[in-house]
């Protein structure tokens, strides 16, 4: 049983190729799964709430529901319109923030996680060198960032990343 989880897009604007390669891809994977009679789950997501969703709702003076409801209906059409069938179930944020939060919570009381005042939930690379890269098979020595550590961010380590 293969068991795939593909991130959609955030739905704050229209689509580019960068939101449809992904799940095109894992669709022409998945038909051919279906072809040689696997089974599979597919969940795919779609993040309807998020900073870009909130500020580019406030510039047409629109709710962040209505703005993510029509750019996540423009989605839709589009995987209507490339035959996109094999999802199972799709999913989205604003549907999943009490695991989220929950989820969240553990990293930052078994402090993989840290808060910045005014910025938000980071998550704490050095406390997971052991399995950071290792899925990507990558060092973190070896990763680039383009991140200036005199930011206002005070991240702990460059490569942290917001969670929320």
């Amino acid at each position: 049983m293969l068991k795939i989880y593909v991130c959609g897009p955030t739905v704050y604007d229209e689509l580019h190729i960068g939101n449809m390669r992904p799940i095109l891809t894992f669709d022409l994977m998945l038909k051919a799964a279906r072809y040689l009679k696997k089974d599979f789950i597919f969940i795919h997501n779609i993040t309807d709430i998020d900073d870009k969703i909130i500020f580019k709702a406030k510039e047409q003076n629109i709710s962040e529901k209505e703005l993510a409801q029509k750019y996540s209906q423009k989605y839709l059409n589009h995987l209507k319109t490339f035959s996109v069938d094999t999802i199972t179930k799709l999913e989205y944020v604003t549907k999943n923030l009490e695991y989220i939060e929950s989820f969240l919570d553990k990293l930052y009381k078994r402090d993989n996680a840290y808060l910045i005042e005014n910025s938000g939930l980071y998550f704490n690379v050095e406390k997971n060198l052991n399995n950071y890269g290792k899925i990507s098979n990558q060092n973190l020595d070896d990763m680039h960032f383009d991140f200036d550590l005199n930011s206002k961010l005070q991240k702990y380590n460059k490569a942290d990343f917001a969670l929320w």
